[in-house]
């Protein structure tokens, strides 16, 4: 047996163990794709967490609580109550909320995750269109990071294996609700919205979402600090600009 092949096997090994190990390190704080967490997909998480979100009054994510000063915290609670689901928004380093989370709850943070509807693409409403556009608004990840108290929760780079336990590669058809004070500047009264008219207050169109979400394990009593960080670049920038978002939110449970 000649020494190339012998130290083809140990570096072959030597990455084996290596990933085993990340895995038992990075693995244990979190649901991943595989684990249906609650009986139910990470695709489902994602349509629910893009539901609520784009229900969000306008400027929610610059309230000030007047005492302390700190930015207040647009929470969603599942509709089992078994996940509370942190709003962020993409590229938006200056978005640190403070939230306050009941006992038992696992938390659902988004990474570099897309969502497009008929609102976007307007009077689109084949699935695969908006699907397509979804998926090219969430390209281009080059790495990222959570933290949580300063420990490192989950981390991959690009689309890798670690990466791909949070992916949701699309998902069915489903319809979200704007209302008529957004806050993503789409104005339900113009024309070409009137066909999705729930009522005077509000529009609901076809949406499609793809992406990387993670849905951390309930955190023990006490304050911690949740940290989000990532690296992406655009398609069709032909520098291929790394783009790095960093956002914190500070979760009380109690």
């Amino acid at each position: 047996m000649s020494f190339e092949f012998l130290t083809m096997i140990f570096f072959c090994l030597g990455l084996y163990i290596a990933t085993i190990t990340f895995a038992s390190v990075y693995g244990s704080g979190f649901y991943t794709v595989e684990s249906n967490p609650f009986q139910r997909p990470y695709s489902g998480w994602a349509i629910e967490f893009w539901q609520s979100l784009m229900t969000a009054p306008q400027g929610f994510d610059k309230i000030v609580d007047p005492t302390t000063g700190q930015q207040e915290c647009w929470l969603h609670e599942s509709l089992n109550y078994s996940v509370v689901m942190l709003p962020h928004i993409e590229g938006r380093s200056d978005y640190n909320p403070y939230c306050n989370i009941s006992p038992n709850k696992a938390i659902l943070v988004t990474l570099l995750a897309g969502e497009c509807d008929s609102a976007l693409l307007i009077n689109v409403t084949d699935h695969e269109k908006l699907a397509t556009c979804a998926r090219e608004s969430d390209e281009g990840l080059k790495e990222w990071e959570i933290s949580i108290d300063g420990a490192i929760a989950a981390k991959g780079f690009g689309d890798n294996s670690i990466s791909r336990q949070f992916k949701v590669n699309g998902t069915p058809p489903f319809d979200v609700v704007i209302p008529k004070n957004n806050n993503w500047q789409i104005d339900i009264d113009a024309l070409a919205f009137q066909k999705f008219k729930v009522n005077d207050t509000a529009i609901k169109v076809p949406a499609a979402a793809h992406g990387y979400y993670v849905i951390l394990k309930p955190l023990p009593p006490g304050e911690h600090e949740v940290l989000v960080y990532y690296v992406r670049t655009f398609p069709g920038d032909a520098n291929n600009t790394p783009v790095i978002t960093k956002s914190v939110a500070t979760v009380t449970v109690k």
